[in-house]
């Protein structure tokens, strides 16, 4: 996977998600994958058919090296950004991941494209979903065929 492609998945994974994939237990060991849904910033673009519980508690370069299906999947030329990517995700506020995602991205030569914000609905968006609510909620008499 080309570099730029690989960074702006996670980016987007990373700043939509914007929450840590914590275990249950302590809430202070980063997973993969969480029983919540939360991913980190690896688990977040690991296709579900390459994910198995057994990468939990390995850095990603242990998880390269054991699965080579894996180390395929992502090319071994990234493994420093991802660990980079990992890194931020597990030692980072939340709050610090803009600035730490903009540092990894001139470290490796790369651009940040955040994901676009989605723009804040309009007062006459508002009205017409609570009209469709109002007319949901109203009781409707069916007419005899």
């Amino acid at each position: 996977m080309e570099a730029q492609v690989l960074f702006d998945r996670v980016v987007a994974h990373l700043l939509t998600q914007n929450a840590k994939a914590l275990a249950v237990e302590d809430g202070t060991a980063c997973l993969y994958r969480a029983p919540d849904g939360m991913r980190c910033a690896v688990g977040g673009v690991l296709p579900d058919s390459l994910y198995t519980p057994r990468l939990e508690d390995k850095a990603v370069e242990q998880v390269m090296h054991l699965y080579p299906e894996i180390m395929a999947y992502f090319g071994e030329e990234n493994m420093l950004l991802l660990n980079r990517l990992q890194r931020l995700h597990d030692k980072y506020d939340v709050s610090n991941w803009r600035a730490g995602l903009i540092e990894i991205a001139k470290e490796h030569g790369l651009k940040f494209n955040p994901p676009k914000a989605k723009p804040a609905p309009k007062p006459t968006d508002i009205f017409i979903f609570h009209e469709m609510l109002e007319e949901a909620e109203r009781p409707h008499i069916l007419e005899p065929a």
